[in-house]
């Protein structure tokens, strides 16, 4: 094996471990209030520059955001998963868009999308759409936003885009009351 390939096995091992850390839990003593709207302006400033770069728009609409009791780091690494996924899958020149409406979070693009059959399936590790949706990454993308929702009890959902066109992927979080006692 050559490095590039021990670098990508090691890249998985890494993923996974992070994975199964986030499936037991572990992490929840670094949650906190996260406002969502903020939340979304950090992750469409940081990234933005990036999405630029390949010829695609991105920017956030947010309405109404709500507070909700989690882990900043965790959150933008789901949203960052998300970027990254539309950005590798979407058209070519299209915008990214980043919703905030209330305590949902969802994240839009106008690419080939994931046929509803398929949407259950690339929420597990190591599972990658048909080819049209391939290509770089191991399919631990959408495990690991899977796993960074259900540490936060939010609920994630995939469905096509706006017009029918591309994916939607969706994450409500639990009002934060039942949560915290902080």
């Amino acid at each position: 094996a050559d490095l590039e390939q021990i670098d990508q096995i090691t890249q998985i091992f890494d993923a996974l471990l992070r994975l199964s850390r986030l499936e037991s839990g572990v992490g929840k003593d670094a949650f906190r209030r996260i406002d969502l709207g903020d939340l979304a302006r950090t992750v469409t400033e940081t990234f933005e520059p990036v999405v630029s770069d390949a010829g695609q728009r991105l920017h956030a609409d947010v309405k109404h955001a709500a507070a909700v009791h989690g882990d900043q780091n965790l959150l933008i690494q789901l949203a960052a998963n998300l970027i990254q996924n539309a950005l590798r899958h979407g058209a070519p020149e299209q915008e990214i868009v980043l919703h905030v409406d209330g305590l949902r979070l969802s994240i839009t693009d106008q690419g080939s999308g994931i046929p509803p059959a398929l949407r259950t399936k690339v929420l597990h590790p190591l599972t990658q759409g048909e080819s049209t949706r391939q290509g770089e990454g191991f399919g631990l993308g959408l495990a690991m936003v899977r796993a960074i929702a259900d540490l936060h009890g939010a609920h994630l959902s995939l469905a096509d885009g706006p017009g029918g066109r591309g994916l939607s992927v969706t994450v409500q979080f639990p009002k934060m009351t039942d949560l915290s006692a902080s």
